[in-house]
């Protein structure tokens, strides 16, 4: 489900209006710290999901976010999780998006 959390955090930066690839062309990466999973119970092959995330922190060097996978159409709730992500520039040196993208913070 890792990879169902990293296409929804995509989207919602997308629909917040500062996509992923403007933050990389403005010269900033957002490389995953931590990330953890919780199964409930499982999605089978064919079935659509629903995916709800929540931005839970932001600082200047990091952010964190929670998911929930439910199952489209009845809501059961499949999965839950969290991911935190550091701001590097070009070089992986710890940058400030406060001072480097104040937009996006």
């Amino acid at each position: 489900y890792i990879r169902y959390f990293e296409e929804a955090r995509t989207s919602f930066m997308e629909q917040a209006g500062y996509p992923y690839a403007r933050l990389e062309a403005e010269g900033i990466l957002s490389p995953v710290v931590s990330v953890s999973c919780r199964y409930l119970k499982p999605v089978r092959y064919g079935e659509s999901v629903e995916i709800r995330v929540y931005l839970t922190r932001m600082s200047r060097v990091k952010t964190a976010f929670r998911y929930e996978v439910l199952a489209a159409g009845t809501g059961e709730l499949r999965a839950t999780g969290e991911s935190e992500h550091g701001y590097l520039d070009r070089n992986g040196r710890i940058v400030s998006v406060q001072k480097t993208a104040p937009e996006f913070f």
